[in-house]
């Protein structure tokens, strides 16, 4: 393992494009945990598929 993996992130209000590395999908996630005062479940139900 070694080098940085990349995943797309859907996202229906956040303005985000191409692709992001798992350290800035996690930043991602939590602004907008911290900005909208979201649960983790509430944003992973946002942020699903």
């Amino acid at each position: 393992m070694g080098g940085k993996l990349n995943h797309t992130l859907p996202i229906d209000n956040i303005n985000i494009s191409g692709k992001q590395t798992i350290e800035e999908r996690a930043c991602t996630l939590a602004r907008y945990i911290i900005d909208s005062k979201d649960t983790v479940r509430g944003a992973a139900k946002k942020f699903r598929n």
